[in-house]
């Protein structure tokens, strides 16, 4: 009779260790945050959770993109309101230029609009992070 009682005493010994182990177990994923740390842990979710990571590195990068076109849109937009008004500017020199003016009024306005012209080309020759608003360059051209 003492056979029986010895396998009963092994048997419920392994069970407690078997607890043990899944306790610890437990603990590990409790403290760490984290279900599955070896892929033996669970093949099927391990291979989601990499196909997860995958996806989450992608869609990262998507933002930085989307992050670039709108910083780039933004500066293209404020080069483009800064042109506008260096052709409002322009076109005001132009009315008044038109009436009859002296030499010295004549050679100031012709003065302020090879400035134009200057800040014009720097704004249309702009670069942003080192990329080119527009294509080619385009060179000084002064009026006399």
């Amino acid at each position: 009779m003492r056979i029986p009682n010895l396998n009963v005493s092994e048997s419920v010994t392994q069970r407690i260790r078997d607890l043990d182990m899944q306790r610890l177990k437990l603990e590990s994923q409790i403290s760490t945050g984290q279900k599955i740390t070896l892929p033996e842990d669970d093949g099927l979710r391990m291979s989601r959770i990499i196909k997860l990571d995958a996806e989450k590195g992608r869609l990262a990068q998507y933002q930085r993109n989307a992050s670039y076109a709108t910083e780039v849109l933004n500066a293209g937009h404020l080069n483009l309101e800064k042109l506008r008004e260096i052709n409002q500017r322009a076109q005001e020199v132009a009315r008044l230029s038109g009436s009859n003016l002296n030499g010295p009024a004549i050679e100031a306005y012709g003065h302020e609009v090879n400035q134009l012209v200057e800040e014009a080309l720097n704004r249309i020759n702009a670069t942003h992070r080192g990329r080119a608003f527009a294509q080619g360059r385009h060179r000084s051209a002064h009026w006399h």
